[in-house]
């Protein structure tokens, strides 16, 4: 049985959070202007959530949703982004987000948002471990293993958005702590700015009959939707349903490359195209069941742990960054985990497995995704464990 002591832990956690840390300020201060040291625009995906706020300012929905003219919007701002290209798929609420950040210099407005994830992603590890930190009472180790976390140092690079996720989440859980499930709702519905990460939660919420979340999660979401037909009128919504398209061909174009996947799609996909959906449908419905048998709302650190776990398994579009969102997860279910048992004694692997697949994206060598087999791992020893308790 694989073993480490705390005080290894500690060592392998901060040297990681190091090595990170340098890499994060070599690729941002290393070199003056947009470019990296290796040639890629700073913060090559916030440009397109800048470009979306520049938009958001003009109150032009067409502009919003009408690739060509965002990326020639785009391209004016910061003329470094003409080889950056996205789809443009993200709600409205998306849009006005950012429109504060687009009244700046994009170094400024990187910065800011930058500073913005990197507090959010403190406070929410900070709140998930405060609660379970007589199970885990090494903060050092939580504070250094959190801050290496390959998908983190990855949001950071990137400029991303998963941080919104992340606080929505962790404020949910705070108010069910609370015993607060109307709050909780209301902090549910901010997935709506990215909305395949509340796919898993609804399903749950919803068969659980867990009302009066649900009650509160439509409350927040017709609140974004009613600011949102505000500013860009009620035809935004038709412009946003339409933007699709393909599901398939925007979701080619947001991946680049199948190692920047880490969910289930990653794996559904190697089969034949006849399969491959009908077979991602197949064992999404597990993973949402393994969740659904697991909510226990007395104890919503260990649920949405197994949420969160499922969440990122199921989502159609789920990159490295997208998995920040398994910190509390980890915190949580770590916590929980009985070290006198095999799924106890195997979580400190699982943990080291998830560093080291991240680190390593299997699919650039071999077409399997190794993490999706470990966060699978991980999701069924999770639930069966929360299933016994």
């Amino acid at each position: 049985m694989f073993r480490v002591s705390a005080r290894e832990a500690r060592h392998h956690a901060t040297i990681l959070a190091c090595v990170s840390a340098v890499l994060v300020v070599v690729l941002f201060a290393a070199t003056p202007g947009r470019r990296d040291l290796f040639g890629y625009l700073k913060g090559a995906d916030f440009v397109h959530f800048y470009a979306l706020g520049a938009a958001a300012l003009t109150r032009d929905a067409d502009r919003v949703y009408d690739a060509e003219r965002l990326h020639r919007l785009q391209v004016d701002l910061v003329p470094e982004s003409a080889d950056v290209w996205y789809p443009s798929v993200y709600p409205p609420q998306t849009s006005l987000i950012f429109a504060p950040l687009a009244t700046l210099p994009y170094g400024l407005a990187l910065l800011t948002w930058s500073l913005t994830t990197l507090s959010v992603y403190a406070w929410a590890v900070r709140a998930a471990w405060r609660r379970v930190r007589a199970a885990l009472p090494d903060a050092v180790l939580v504070a250094m293993a959190a801050a290496g976390f390959p998908p983190f140092v990855n949001l950071l690079v990137t400029g991303q958005t998963t941080a919104l996720v992340l606080g929505a989440f962790v404020l949910g859980w705070r108010a069910l702590v609370a015993s607060r499930p109307f709050l909780a709702g209301l902090a549910f519905g901010l997935l709506a700015v990215k909305p395949q990460f509340g796919v898993v939660l609804a399903f749950v919420l919803l068969l659980r009959g867990e009302l009066v979340i649900l009650a509160g999660a439509l409350v927040s979401i017709a609140a974004q939707a009613a600011l949102a037909a505000a500013v860009f009128g009620t035809g935004v919504f038709e412009r946003y349903a339409h933007a699709f398209g393909d599901p398939s061909v925007v979701l080619s174009q947001l991946e680049s490359h199948p190692a920047q996947v880490h969910s289930l799609r990653a794996v559904t996909s190697l089969l034949p195209a006849w399969m491959g959906w009908p077979a991602q449908i197949a064992v999404s419905a597990v993973a949402i069941g393994l969740a659904v048998r697991c909510w226990r709302r007395r104890e919503p650190g260990a649920s949405l742990g197994v949420v969160l776990l499922a969440t990122l398994l199921v989502s159609p579009h789920a990159l490295l960054y997208d998995a920040t969102i398994l910190v509390p997860a980890y915190v949580w279910l770590g916590a929980a985990s009985d070290g006198s048992s095999a799924g106890g004694r195997v979580w400190p692997l699982l943990c080291y497995l998830t560093v080291l697949t991240f680190l390593l994206p299997t699919a650039r060598f071999v077409k399997l995704q190794a993490s999706v087999i470990v966060q699978s791992c991980a999701l069924v020893i999770a639930a069966t464990r929360c299933r016994r308790r």
